[in-house]
């Protein structure tokens, strides 16, 4: 329960007795969602809504019928209104919720982990998810309310190259090769981290 690690999915019935009927929220990962803020061509609508799909197609890789759009919050700035979406592949979503439901879960709601990480006024927030078994380890990156990065521990440097942040603060230990201005805030697990802010 501490590091928030099973071996497989098959492990999740025995988890799921521990908790009991308690309601869950589910976190999943954020590499696997991404978050948009599509501008609406007027106020928002049922129709509008739907077709929040098509608005989106060409800029998605997969087929749109493949992917579920997901609406959030609606926004207004400047007198243009501004819609939040998740987008994700059905077919992952479908298979985390028959892992969820066969375990015997009171799912509750899914959030990508990322957007759990703290926020801070202007100040991008990450923290590093530790590899398991083979894989790689990744990090974690919040720059705003609704912008989230999961990003692959190798590429990493890179990337944030291209961001150019002024400054970046860290509840891992930071990697001396990577040379992003960085601040370090007290070492965390990152499920506890993630966890205190639901």
């Amino acid at each position: 329960i501490a590091s928030g690690r099973l071996a497989h999915a098959t492990e999740l019935p025995a988890l799921a007795q521990r908790l009991g009927q308690r309601p869950v929220t589910a976190l999943v990962p954020a590499c696997d969602v991404i978050l948009k803020t599509v501008p609406l061509p007027g106020k928002p609508n049922r129709q509008l809504l739907q077709a929040l799909p098509f608005m989106l197609e060409e800029d998605q890789a997969e087929d749109i019928e493949q992917l579920l759009i997901l609406p959030a919050k609606t926004l207004e700035q400047d007198k243009q209104y501004l819609q939040q979406v998740a987008v994700l592949s059905r077919q992952k979503l479908e298979l985390w919720l028959s892992w969820l439901q066969q375990a015997g879960f009171l799912l509750q709601r899914m959030l990508p982990d990322a957007l759990l990480l703290p926020e801070l006024d202007h100040q991008p927030v990450a923290i590093e998810l530790a590899a398991q078994g083979a894989a790689q380890s990744q990090w974690l990156l919040k720059q705003g309310p609704w912008q989230v990065s999961c990003v692959e521990q190798s590429w990493w440097p890179e990337y944030l190259a291209l961001l150019q942040l002024p400054s970046v603060l860290s509840y891992s230990p930071w990697p001396a090769h990577v040379l992003q201005p960085h601040q370090l805030a007290p070492a965390e697990l990152p499920l506890a981290l993630l966890a205190r802010q639901l």
